[in-house]
């Protein structure tokens, strides 16, 4: 269920850049390099009260796909539209199903 979330109003830290190179590609490590980011968020939080990661991730379908698989939605109050990057968020109080 995706939630309407305002950047300004929530604490959170931002993927900046992630990638893999092409020869270690499809073999999980981009989701061990979330799973990581989030456990150290996590683990900061305690400290200075992070909630949410999130990403401008590039509009195109393999890259949203792989976000919503790493439990990323879509920020609902952006029109997708002619737009080259798509702002994304997990909530990392939210428990794993």
């Amino acid at each position: 269920m995706k939630n309407l979330i305002q950047y300004p109003q929530y604490p959170a830290i931002k993927i900046g850049r992630l990638a893999v190179s092409k020869e270690f590609q499809n073999q999980h490590i981009g989701s061990l390099m979330i799973d990581w980011v989030v456990g150290f968020c996590r683990n900061l939080g305690n400290e200075i009260g992070i909630r949410f990661v999130s990403v401008d991730a590039y509009n195109n379908t393999k890259t949203v796909n792989f976000y919503n698989h790493n439990q990323f939605v879509e920020l609902e109050s952006v029109n997708k539209k002619n737009r080259r990057n798509i702002p994304m968020y997990r909530d990392i109080c939210e428990k794993l199903n």
